[in-house]
């Protein structure tokens, strides 16, 4: 095995550009990649956690099941790890920021086979496209070269502000900051909180945005509806009266046509007391009709 990851290791870092590698690492990286058998150690762990390290490889992540292989033995003797996963560098990740793997299920292998698909399902709502009026440049050329040059400068530093805020990476504090790096952080943050799946309480998976979003809705519309609720005497006395029965008599009873009257004499007679336009004048001169 030493061979086998020295040989990759070394492809990997004479190979300029995008590319990944899915399939059998026969290896894991963290606790969470195993269920059953002996605990977990950390010492237990591959060379493969090593090995993207070293060579700044990116986990695609996996959709579906959580592991991948299995002993085919039952009850507690069962063992099941995640051996297969797809990854791949930062300019693969950053070519394709949707690409996912697919755990299927096992048919006839103690391996699952793996779906690599490279964009993904969009779960993001198309972006608005916002036209902006592009004004003419005059003066020396030195001059507008000059000022793009600034403008460049600052636009450099905005996008290197934006992305370093979107990526939330906190430690980082060198003055040379990467925004590459920090794009590459963001695409790997919104692939981990991706919600590609959502079962339904049929049991059935819900892929598509429309089906996502429609269970949501129908969801909370269930939990915050009730149909005559009850409200406890306990909960009643918790506030205490503000008003007193009179008061609150008064204040829903129906005003008189007198007291109206005199609330409409106060008004100003240019103030038009509606969209209609009909100004408080009109009311005066025509009340007792």
């Amino acid at each position: 095995m030493e061979a086998f990851w020295r040989d990759l290791a070394l492809e990997a870092a004479n190979f300029k550009g995008p590319w990944l590698c899915t399939g059998d690492f026969n290896s894991i990286v963290s606790y969470e990649d195993k269920q059953g058998g002996r605990d977990f150690a950390s010492s237990s762990v591959g060379d493969l956690r090593l090995f993207m390290n070293q060579n700044g490889l990116i986990d695609l992540g996996l959709m579906g099941l959580p592991y991948t292989w299995t002993n085919c033995h039952h009850g507690v003797a069962n063992i099941r790890e995640k051996l297969d996963r797809g990854i791949g560098n930062i300019e693969c990740r950053g070519l394709f920021p949707r690409a996912a793997v697919t755990n299927l299920p096992i048919t006839l292998s103690d391996h699952s086979p793996l779906l690599l698909d490279t964009y993904g399902g969009s779960s993001a709502l198309p972006s608005t496209f916002r036209k902006c009026p592009n004004g003419g440049c005059y003066g020396f050329k030195c001059l507008v070269e000059e000022n793009l040059c600034r403008a460049l400068g600052e636009e450099h530093i905005k996008e290197e502000s934006l992305w370093r805020s979107k990526s939330r990476v906190q430690w980082l504090t060198s003055p040379n900051l990467n925004t590459r790096f920090f794009q590459v952080s963001t695409i790997v943050r919104r692939s981990r909180n991706a919600m590609e799946f959502i079962k339904n309480p049929d049991g059935q998976w819900l892929e598509s945005r429309a089906q996502v979003s429609q269970l949501f809705v129908n969801s909370f519309s269930e939990l915050f509806s009730t149909t005559n609720p009850k409200i406890p005497f306990d909960l009643e006395v918790l506030i205490s009266l503000s008003i007193t029965t009179k008061e609150n008599v008064e204040l829903c009873c129906i005003p008189s046509e007198g007291e109206v009257w005199v609330v409409v004499r106060q008004i100003d007679s240019r103030t038009a007391l509606g969209p209609s336009g009909l100004t408080a004048l009109l009311y005066k001169q025509y009340w007792l009709l």
